[in-house]
């Protein structure tokens, strides 16, 4: 093998919650998530950061809570940064949701928009992500738009970091859509669940390349999809989960208003 291929030893990895969650509760999930990688895997480094309450710190806490209460003005604020393109027809759609809440009616929806942005851009550069192995993304109801901004401006300064999200936005086989949508993701975990990503932060650690990494029961990513044409995402009993995927009409509107 190439000395140049070789990739180091995982030591840390971050996990990430993004806004829109209310500000008063702390994230479940990284919680259950850190505790558990730490159980099994003694020697690994978990860092949370919780960034939605910087968020609500730069925005002030009454609107910030007015906004995490409403999915769609939620999700317009970040995909205005998403689409910049679309900024007036999301700025339309925000203030149509806004009916009813008086803090997100009156605000200057392009002033909150430079402040999202400005308190992600702050949020990045305190952080040296080289430390990183694995970054990985909680996802749930109100957290889309902003998890993907953050994934996107992340990648674009840290190419080679690995990305992994889940959460219970994510389920079913539509989950192969956010792929052709974000190439930014290098994994997607189906649902909420732990074993998925510890199994995949072992094979990461004892992988040259994640391309080489074996079918992970839970875990969905492009090279292995182009091999099986479809993902395979597999309850821990090995039955392939059926339905539908919550995310999968999200991303519909997304794509169509966006």
């Amino acid at each position: 093998m190439d000395p140049s291929e070789t990739k180091t030893q995982i030591e840390s990895i971050t996990l990430i919650s993004a806004p829109w969650p209310l500000f008063s509760r702390p994230s479940i999930q990284l919680g259950a998530l850190k505790s558990y990688l730490r159980q099994e895997i003694p020697d690994l480094k978990v860092e949370t950061h919780h960034f939605y309450l910087k968020l609500a710190a730069a925005i002030g806490y009454p609107l910030y809570r007015e906004i995490s209460e409403k999915t769609w003005l939620a999700e317009s604020v970040y995909a205005a940064l998403l689409y910049p393109e679309r900024f007036d027809l999301i700025q339309t759609l925000f203030y149509k949701e806004a009916k009813g809440n008086p803090l997100s009616l009156k605000v200057d929806f392009k002033a909150l928009t430079h402040q999202a942005a400005e308190a992600a851009d702050e949020f990045i550069s305190s952080i040296n992500w080289d430390r990183f192995g694995l970054a990985g993304f909680s996802i749930c109801f109100c957290q889309l738009t902003s998890s993907l901004y953050l994934i996107r401006s992340i990648k674009k300064k840290f190419p080679k970091l690995d990305i992994v999200i889940g959460g219970s936005m994510f389920a079913g086989d539509s989950i192969k859509d956010i792929f052709t949508v974000f190439p930014e993701i290098d994994f997607v975990i189906n649902g909420e669940r732990e074993l998925p990503l510890c199994s995949l932060v072992r094979h990461l650690r004892n992988s040259a390349h994640p391309e080489k990494i074996s079918p992970i029961p839970g875990l969905c990513y492009l090279n292995f999809l182009a091999k099986v044409k479809k993902p395979v995402t597999l309850q821990p009993n090995g039955q392939n989960l059926k339905g539908t995927c919550p995310v999968s009409g999200i991303m519909d509107q997304l794509i169509f208003l966006f």
